[in-house]
């Protein structure tokens, strides 16, 4: 993936037990994200393209890059078309 995905301005987040929840201003809706969601949502600063931000997660919890990058992927495309990143 090439973009620099960023949270949108009518999404505001906080914390909920050990997970991060979402909550869409606008449209109501909440989402609830575990950790490795939360770093890659942390991260979505539109700084970063969705490749560098799965190489980071991949180094930060040791795991082979390819499987971060295919997840980090499907929940930044699942977060765009729920219109909390843009």
């Amino acid at each position: 993936m090439s973009g620099r995905p960023t949270r949108a301005d009518d999404v505001i987040f906080f914390p909920a037990g050990e997970d991060l929840c979402l909550h869409h201003i606008e449209t109501g809706e909440y989402y609830l994200l575990n950790s490795v969601a939360e770093e890659i949502w942390n991260r979505c600063n539109g700084e970063l393209t969705v490749d560098e931000i799965a190489a980071q997660i991949a180094v930060e919890y040791d795991v082979p890059p390819d499987e971060v990058n295919q997840d980090a992927g499907q929940l930044v495309a699942y977060l765009e078309a729920e219109e909390c990143l843009v």
